[in-house]
């Protein structure tokens, strides 16, 4: 009677023995299971969109759930995209407390997730998300911060490119609003151009009509030598004119002569490639303070 329960024993013993080996064998390969590879795992996403978009729900859990556990196999982007479709399908089956713990593990991922805004979902869930967000509020902010997303002060670097131009003394002194222009006072340079150009032809006017009177025989009758006279005093008066006006643009020019002049581009964030820096001015606005929100700092370089 001994004999047998000890034989009884020592075969219940090996058999307990041979089943702990084996499930120690197969519980490390479930846990760490291999991802599948990107052929399939694109496949499987794709699947699970196409069946999200008739709403078959289950078979959006059956393609994602497989690479989002016991690891996760896809990128962060999809990962995020993956947990939403997954918590969606949850929430429409019933599973409200899984709907909830997946759709917060996708939150903190992206705290700054926009219900609706890359992926239509029900109305229902807007507002489930919009619930979750706010229950979680203190948490999302921490990992915000943490991922740098709101600091007391945000640091961007612009860079603002300044073009020099030197200034030619002589061109004050050549007419038709030269000065002018090359100091950029478009309004007095096109004022200048305009009316030499007038006086010109006020004065080559009234030198062609005292040839015009005298004709071929180069002689005038007393009638003829009045509209010639008349006429030639049209002429004198357009080159005095012109002449006043060439001095009156000389001295405008030279009175608002700048030697060198600065043109100022727009900011840009990229640094500029090829053009010296001559200084840097930074400064800093937080008006707010680090605690209570975002400021802004700028750093020019010139």
């Amino acid at each position: 009677m001994l004999s047998s329960c000890l034989k009884v024993t020592q075969s219940t013993l090996l058999l307990a023995i041979l089943g702990s080996c084996t499930l120690a064998a197969v519980m490390p390969a479930r846990a760490f299971a291999q991802c599948p590879d990107t052929a399939t795992m694109q496949s499987d996403i794709a699947r699970a969109e196409s069946a999200y978009v008739r709403r078959q729900y289950l078979e959006v859990l059956r393609h994602l759930r497989p690479l989002l556990a016991p690891q996760n196999c896809l990128p962060l982007e999809q990962e995020i995209e993956a947990l939403l479709l997954v918590g969606v399908a949850q929430h429409e089956l019933g599973d409200l407390h899984a709907a909830q713990a997946t759709l917060l593990d996708m939150l903190r991922l992206d705290p700054d997730f926009v219900a609706g805004a890359v992926i239509d979902i029900p109305t229902s869930l807007i507002t489930f998300i919009d619930d979750i967000q706010m229950q979680h509020a203190e948490e999302l902010r921490q990992i915000r911060i943490a991922k740098g997303r709101i600091q007391g002060v945000v640091v961007e670097t612009l860079y603002v490119v300044v073009e020099e131009t030197e200034n030619q003394f002589w061109i004050n002194f050549v007419p038709f609003g030269a000065g002018q222009f090359q100091n950029e006072d478009w309004a007095w340079g096109i004022t200048f151009l305009s009316l030499q150009l007038a006086a010109i032809g006020v004065s080559a006017l009234g030198a062609s009509m005292v040839e015009v009177v005298r004709g071929d025989t180069f002689t005038f009758t007393p009638a003829e030598r009045r509209a010639a006279v008349a006429w030639q005093q049209v002429q004198i008066g357009g080159a005095i004119a012109f002449a006043a006006l060439y001095l009156g643009g000389s001295l405008h020019g030279v009175y608002h002569y700048e030697p060198r002049r600065r043109n100022v581009l727009p900011p840009q964030s990229e640094s500029p490639e090829g053009i010296a820096q001559a200084t840097t001015t930074s400064w800093q606005l937080s008006p707010l303070g680090v605690d209570r929100g975002a400021g802004v700092a700028w750093t020019l370089s010139f």
